[in-house]
């Protein structure tokens, strides 16, 4: 409710007064609201009609019930906009544009939603926009007592008469409802203090700060022709308030200050003119003697606004002062615990233009914030690359996700670190900037780092500050043309990693609980170097990060620098965390968005679009190494690595909900799923994945997959037996002459019929040629065809001896389809021909794997010898009688390992023998770019 307060002419008078105002913070969530609206250029509030269905007009509310709203969400960023009278609702017109509002009937038509646009960022002015003519906006033109009308505000150069802030008027008995603005950020409602002066004048000031500790905010205020005379010591002034009385400024800096300081509203109505250039406001530090606004340097200009004559003699005034404790010449120190605020307005003379009385607001304040203006760097550490944005592969050999050109999506973000892990509490991270050599400033950064080229066929910017994280495009991009993309699709990673000057800086918090002030200590970051350099940029495939994995597990073991060692062991735990939340999203997805999409090989295929929302908070860990504790002790929990490493912490990210700008299309990610195969058919739903809030696909009842094999029924069956055996071995001992007979059937397995090739499946060190039903595999495959559910039988392989050579142990040979040797079936045939036979001891080889099994790279094999040996090692192509990689070296009893390097061979199937004078041992290895 407002108040009215009288105060006396004479100029020696004090009066102490507490006056009821309304948090203008956000607001709390166990509250019911009821809102008036008032605009920002008469200071009128919006009104309701005397009986519904008619127009609403603009006048002053003075606690009225149909000029007190509540705002009921209905869908995404829309609400409907409530009276209390009459329970009846802001309405467009429905049927046309004709520019009128109107106070309507309870539905959810488009014609009677709203959304709320911010104006200026600090979520205090709005604008009110209607979903059914979304370029249309509730104004206020006239100058009071008149019609609100729909404007397009295009092309106006004072929107202000179309700019709104939310009053709020508790009521106990309706739902809460905090309206939101069109990117998700709560709407603040602002307080009204309201005085009239002895002279009659009437001020309205929005926007005074909140108290520290509830909802009484003390205020002292004089009205006397000589001041400052007569004003209080100002040590003695704040002295007469208890802190809970102060009211609360938060000052932490934040880039170029917008968003912190306290935009304090001004309206007057007066018989007398003011002064234009007489009003200002004076912060001063009592404690310290510091002064932080002078005359000179903080003016309120309160022009006067085409009310004049207005009721009488009476004068309309408005202005807008922005109250900040660090933007004069003489600074405030950031994190001050206390300063005096005076607001002095003069009024003069209607007739004579004299002085008859000058009006003194003043009142204390707590200031929170940063007290250094900048700290010094203690060391650098390095945040390890961590994926921004996924797009996940879409099922067909056809398909590719696209992320949309000149799109954005922000979502909340907060990097945190550990303060301490057996409580699990953490502290925000403050990211500065690079301050003068040695140092980081302390004010707030906002860093972009750029994707173009080679790295996404497009334009992709991911633009990060301490509480959000957006990404945006100037050109599409599809997982198609990215690189490695991997055989048969694959998720497609992107993100960044970053070096981080990091250092401790003081700052004075409200404790609300206790009314007190802590001052602690935080951590912060500046980035390390500068430019888009300063970014280790990646796009990757899960089989791109393996391989990075196994790359930087080399570096761990080999190399003799302790921090190089660290930052690769804390980038493996980081990546093996991506990959197995990727997992976890992909096997638990419940959040369904689309069902039963087809995907027809024949030709039929499905283009959608969908906006990327995440509506809970995920979590990603990263380790940190440090030098030396570097005076970090008082900020961070520090602990050792649990090997030869120095010192780390523990780091979190913390990925929100998405706020996706409604101002222009939120589709952001479009599929296209398509399969080039004629008999493959996919039925697809789609879920949510709620940690990067991009689509997924999980396939369902009716697929049915091949070339490559994709999920639902396998297409691809094939079966390689030797006729009349129930084993995949034949031992051949003693063959006369020089070839050797085997019979072989080839079953088909499903249901329809397919062509499979077989061949020999690699090792051939003898160099046999290798037959079937006439033609040599072992230079070539052999294609056949085979219905379904049926075998052919008794196709005859021979194996025929190369003139010396009498052994030929564990020929392999492999039936498998054209496009997938992942799918196949083997026989192994060891021949030997004359008087030769097989060495029966057993080998000195054991407890073989190899790994990673595809591999693009680095090819491992882990291996017990059960006493010391010469191995020979050699990998065969599929053609069999050449050797491509070859070695030999001896191994001592006991675990050993052997690394091979592939990346120079082409993508296809190999064997890798393992030979010791004893016995052979082959693996099938798959190389796959």
């Amino acid at each position: 409710m407002k108040q009215q307060l009288l105060f006396s002419r004479s100029p020696y008078q004090t009066f102490f007064l507490a006056i009821g105002i309304f948090l203008i913070s956000t607001l709390s969530v166990h509250a019911q609201k009821y809102y008036e609206l008032h605009d920002a250029y008469h200071n009128r509030a919006a009104m309701g009609g005397d009986s519904y269905n008619s127009e609403t007009y603009h006048q002053y509310a003075f606690g009225r019930e149909n000029g007190q709203w509540q705002f009921v969400h209905v869908a995404d960023s829309f609400y409907t906009i409530k009276d209390k009278k009459h329970n009846k609702l802001l309405a467009a017109n429905e049927n046309n544009n004709n520019n009128q509002i109107y106070h309507r009937e309870v539905g959810t038509l488009p014609h009677l939603l709203w959304s709320l646009v911010d104006v200026d960022g600090r979520g205090v002015l709005f604008l009110i926009k209607n979903k059914k003519y979304p370029n249309k906006f509730i104004a206020a033109p006239n100058n009071g007592n008149g019609d609100l009308y729909l404007w397009d505000t295009t092309g106006v150069v004072n929107k202000s008469c179309a700019s709104w802030r939310l009053i709020e008027r508790p009521d106990g008995t309706d739902p809460d409802i905090i309206p939101k603005d069109v990117k998700g950020k709560e709407i603040k409602a602002t307080s009204e203090y309201v005085f009239t002066t002895a002279n009659n004048s009437t001020f309205h000031i929005y926007g005074l700060p909140n108290t520290l500790c509830g909802t009484v905010l003390g205020k002292q205020v004089f009205d006397g022709l000589n001041y400052p005379g007569n004003l209080p010591n100002e040590q003695a002034f704040m002295n007469s308030f208890q802190p809970a009385q102060y009211g609360a400024l938060d000052q932490t800096r934040e880039g170029s200050q917008i968003g912190k300081d306290k935009l304090i509203s001004i309206y007057v109505n007066s018989p007398h003119r003011l002064s234009h250039g007489d009003n200002y406001v004076d912060l001063k530090d009592p404690n310290n003697n510091v002064w932080a606004g002078e005359k000179d340097e903080d003016e309120i200009l309160l022009p006067q606004r085409g009310e004049a004559n207005y009721n009488g003699n009476k004068y309309f005034y408005t202005g807008e002062y922005r109250l900040n404790t660090v933007n004069s010449t003489n600074n405030l120190p950031f994190g001050t615990s206390s300063m005096l605020s005076r607001f002095y307005f003069e009024e003069r003379n209607f007739n004579n233009g004299n002085d008859i009385s000058n009006v003194v607001l003043q009142f204390p304040c707590v200031v929170s914030g940063i007290v250094e203006d900048q700290v010094k760097a203690l060391g650098y550490t390095t945040e390890p690359m961590v994926p921004y944005l996924v797009l996940h592969d879409p099922p067909g050999d056809g398909s590719t996700s696209s992320f949309g050109a000149t799109k954005t999506i922000c979502r909340d973000f907060e990097n945190s670190y550990t303060v301490d892990q057996s409580t699990d509490v953490h502290a925000a991270v403050k990211i500065g900037v690079a301050g003068s050599i040695g140092f980081i400033a302390t004010v707030d950064y906002e860093f972009s780092v750029e994707f173009s080229g080679g790295a996404t066929n497009g334009e992709l910017i991911v633009k990060t500050s301490a509480n959000s994280n957006c990404i945006s495009t100037t050109e599409g991009f599809e997982t198609s043309a990215l690189d490695p993309v991997g055989e048969g699709g694959s998720d497609v990673f992107i993100g960044f990693g970053y070096d981080l000057d990091y250092g401790k800086y003081q700052v004075i918090e409200f404790d609300h609980d206790s009314c007190k002030m802590d001052k602690l200590e935080k951590m912060i970051y500046s980035l390390r170097g500068s430019g888009q350099d300063a970014f280790r940029r990646f796009v990757l495939t899960e089989g791109g990060i393996q391989k990075n994995i196994t790359d930087l597990a080399q570096t761990v073991v080999t190399s003799s620098d302790e921090r190089t060692r660290a930052n690769a062991q804390y980038q493996i735990n980081a990546w093996e965390r991506v990959l197995a939340a990727n997992e976890s999203v992909i096997a638990n997805a419940s959040v369904k968005i689309g069902d039963q999409l087809l995907i027809d090989g024949g030709g039929q295929s499905s283009n959608w679009s969908e906006e990327i929302t995440v509506s809970q908070t995920n979590t990603l860990q990263t380790e940190h190494y440090l030098v030396g504790t570097a005076g970090m002790e008082t900020v961070l929990e520090i602990g050792g690595s649990g090997g030869s490493f120095g010192f780390n912490y523990t780091n979190e990210k913390r990925y929100g909900a998405s706020v996706t700008d409604s101002e222009s299309d939120a589709k952001v990610v479009s599929y296209n799923l398509s399969d080039g195969d004629s008999d493959d058919i996919f039925y697809v739903d789609v879920f949510r994945d709620d940690r990067y809030g991009t689509p997924l696909f999980r396939l369902t009842n009716g697929t049915n997959t091949s070339c490559p094999y994709e999920g639902g029924y396998q297409k691809d069956q094939p079966l390689l037996k030797l006729d009349g055996q129930s084993g995949d071995h034949i031992l051949m001992e003693n063959v006369p002459g020089e070839i050797a007979t085997i019979l072989l059937d080839m079953c088909n397995l499903s249901n329809v019929s397919r062509t499979y090739l077989v061949a020999l499946g690699g090792q051939n060190p003898g160099g046999a040629t290798v037959r079937l039903g006439g033609n040599t595999i072992s230079a070539n495959p052999y294609p056949i065809t085979v219905g379904p559910n049926t075998c052919a039988e008794d196709y005859v392989l021979t194996v025929q001896r190369n003139p010396g050579i009498n052994a030929y142990p564990n020929l392999q040979i492999d039936m498998y389809p054209e496009c997938d040797g992942n799918i196949s079936s083997s026989i192994t045939a060891s021949v030997y021909f004359g008087i030769v036979s097989a060495v029966l001891e057993q080998s000195p080889v054991s407890l073989l794997s190899v790994f990673p099994n595809p591999t693009s790279g680095e090819l491992i094999a882990d291996f017990t010898m059960e006493e010391s040996a010469d191995v020979r090692f050699e990998l065969y192509d599929m053609v069999g009688n050449r050797s491509v990689l070859a070695s030999e070296e001896n191994f001592a009893a006991g675990p050993n390992r052997k690394e091979m390097n592939v990346a120079q061979l082409p993508s296809g199937i190999y064997q890798l023998a393992i030979k010791t004078n004893k016995s052979v041992i082959s693996r099938k290895v798959i190389v796959q770019h």
